[in-house]
């Protein structure tokens, strides 16, 4: 676990797999906040009640500038979550300390006391682990989400015949990405290397249209068709260029007067990882139940 080397220092201690620190009443974890395709190290403090956009820009400024956010436990938005400093976070342990006593006094002030109600059950409950969290809970309450999740991802596991809608939307979505870049390479003999762009964006959008469960080897599949995709185009269209330019050879084209050629596949190897990160960003509205289950589970079988 990447909060091995500075947890400690901070005053965390481990409990189980997660860090968590007591500060004046508050009980406070780290845990990586996952924001789009990023997992962001922050610390996580679970509040008795929502907290509203203004007090986020009044948390940010006490937190020195790192970004917070809310996210939800039981009431909506009802977690405040506060990134660590980047860098070399050993050598920021004062930085951190500040910002932690900044944001409780900040949170006293403006009324926001500790979680005290369990997430599932809304009545009153010690803390304990939640998955990947610490916040009140109730172990049969545990008991019941983990099931529920469990029935969830049974929905999932095996054949689905939106794995192959989904392939099918994404490969639709691939040829009509690349109509455009063909047409500007064989009217005008050059191409725009920011229309390649549409190829990662619509093959996304094939896969989002096909609501297929999210699992790690389809967005495996659709990042490589896009590779695949676009690094055939650039192979066979900047041959196809060079013969109608005024560049004598291929090491004009690509090096000399602008680097032309090296600039179009060098930024279009660049969106030819588009894909992979496009069906990443799906995760952030399709939900995989995998991981919450085994972080579940290893909570079942450590308190057994």
């Amino acid at each position: 676990m990447k909060y091995d080397d500075y947890a400690t220092l901070l005053g965390f201690q481990k409990i189980k797999n997660v860090y968590v620190l007591n500060k004046e009443g508050y009980s406070i974890y780290l845990r990586d906040w996952q924001y789009m395709v990023l997992n962001i190290p922050s610390f996580y403090i679970p509040l008795d009640k929502e907290i509203t956009k203004d007090a986020i820009k009044a948390l940010q400024i006490e937190a020195l500038g790192n970004a917070c956010a809310q996210a939800s436990l039981g009431n909506k938005r009802d977690t405040l979550i506060v990134t660590l400093p980047e860098g070399n976070k050993i050598k920021k342990i004062d930085l951190m300390n500040e910002i932690l006593n900044n944001v409780i006094e900040c949170l006293k002030d403006m009324g926001y006391l500790p979680m005290h109600i369990c997430p599932i059950c809304k009545h009153e409950a010690e803390y304990g682990l939640f998955g990947s969290h610490y916040c009140p809970i109730h172990k049969e309450c545990r008991n019941e989400y983990l099931s529920k999740l469990q029935e969830l991802n049974k929905k999932t596991t095996g054949f689905n015949i939106k794995y192959v809608l989904a392939l099918l939307f994404v490969l639709i979505g691939i040829g009509l990405g690349l109509i455009l870049p063909i047409l500007l390479t064989i009217n005008l003999h050059d191409y725009f290397t920011g229309v390649l762009a549409l190829i990662p964006i619509l093959a996304t959008l094939g896969l989002f249209l096909s609501k297929a469960p999210s699992k790690k080897w389809l967005k495996i599949t659709v990042g490589a068709l896009v590779f695949i995709a676009v690094a055939t185009f650039l192979a066979i269209s900047i041959p196809y260029m060079i013969e109608y330019t005024e560049s004598k050879d291929t090491f004009s084209y690509f090096f000399q007067n602008g680097w032309v050629g090296f600039r179009k596949v060098f930024f279009g190897g660049i969106l030819s990882l588009g894909g992979f990160g496009g069906a990443k960003f799906l995760d952030k509205f399709k939900k995989d139940y995998s991981q919450e289950i085994d972080a579940l589970m290893q909570n079942e079988k450590e308190n057994d």
